[in-house]
């Protein structure tokens, strides 16, 4: 019996009819979407893979999988996406509707990617933040995606309205070839206590040791558009470190708020890498997965980490804390406990639970 072919079919979602304007539009910003998913599930991998890589030495193994790492970045002609999408308009139609994304600010658009300087492919990365803000103003909620809390929200309306949606796209795709300067190509050398060293023993501003230790890609280029302008204040300074650490974005702004209205002042600059190193610990031992869903309960995801450490540092007295690393360790294990009782109401071993409910919305 000749087996079955796998059906093709296009999706146009409600959501993205509203923010694009247009059927032909949503149906290819939806098979944009999938494409930089699978990219992005493939770039994690190939992280996970490199640090075991590192573990057992072949440090040149490892630097060849890390540059294959494509930061959500891929690569799709009109032609292909057309094909993909049962030819349901010419190559020339879907190259104007990806030109229209871009310019609307859902797509960035890059040509300068490849190494060798004459070839000018045209990689594409979805812009998620933007499409989540635009669905969220509307009312509609993005499959796989938690939502935007209010500050989150706030901060994004004050990056994306302050210009047009093609200008804004422009100046992210901008400042990303500034910011990140190819961080692929970073000379490897080893990788020691968590952090990832250059060849002459020095500690790397986290590039590499972003691409090798960070699933959570959604984004430096983002980050570094919500960072305040530095001077010499002690407040801005702290904005300066916050900024650089490669923890999740809602914690960042999470934290940048509290400093801002000094419910968390006493933070010291030790604190907020002591975050960072925290932060990358519990991704090692499995208690963290940025990317896991809220019912996978092998690990906390990005939002609920940020919510458990919110809640760790309004509940004690930050002026107090004499080890927030144990801290951190202790209240990430209870809330990794709770959530996996609740979801198949296994007992906690350790002893009596805690009520961690910060984790649910």
């Amino acid at each position: 019996m000749a087996k079955e072919q796998e059906k093709r079919f296009i999706k146009i979602k409600e959501e993205y009819v509203a923010i694009t304007g247009g059927f032909n539009e949503a149906a290819v910003l939806e098979q944009m979407i999938q494409w930089y998913r699978a990219t992005i599930k493939k770039d994690s991998e190939n992280r996970q893979l490199a640090e075991k890589m590192m573990k057992l030495g072949t440090t040149e193994a490892a630097e060849k999988i890390l540059n294959q790492i494509r930061d959500g970045w891929f690569y799709k002609s009109a032609t292909d996406l057309s094909n993909d999408m049962m030819g349901f308009k010419k190559s020339r139609a879907v190259k104007d509707i990806l030109n229209n994304l871009v310019d609307q600010g859902f797509l960035l658009a890059d040509s300068n990617r490849n190494k060798a300087k004459f070839d000018k492919t045209t990689h594409y990365k979805v812009n998620m933040d933007r499409v989540q803000y635009e669905c969220q103003k509307l009312g509609f909620s993005v499959d796989g995606y938690m939502n935007f809390n209010d500050e989150e929200m706030q901060d994004l309306a004050n990056k994306y309205e302050e210009a047009p949606k093609g200008e804004t796209a422009e100046l992210q795709k901008m400042q990303m070839d500034e910011n990140t300067q190819n961080p692929r190509h970073v000379p490897f050398a080893f990788f020691a206590n968590g952090r990832a060293k250059n060849a002459n023993g020095r500690a790397k501003n986290a590039n590499l040791y972003h691409l090798i230790q960070s699933s959570y890609t959604n984004h430096l280029i983002q980050d570094q558009n919500l960072n305040p302008k530095p001077n010499q204040s002690e407040t801005d300074k702290k904005m300066d470190t916050l900024w650089d650490l490669d923890i999740p974005k809602g914690l960042k702004i999470k934290v940048k708020n509290k400093i801002l209205d000094d419910t968390w002042k006493d933070l010291t600059f030790k604190d907020l890498e002591a975050l960072e190193d925290a932060y990358h610990y519990q991704i090692r031992k499995g208690y963290v997965d940025p990317e896991c869903g809220h019912t996978d309960m092998d690990s906390l995801n990005d939002q609920e980490f940020t919510k458990t450490i919110v809640k760790l540092l309004d509940t004690v007295t930050v002026k107090e804390i004499r080890n927030i690393r144990g801290l951190i360790k202790e209240w990430v294990e209870q809330a990794f406990c709770y959530k996996r009782e609740e979801q198949q109401e296994t007992p906690y071993i350790g002893g009596k639970l805690p009520s961690n409910n910060w984790l649910i919305d």
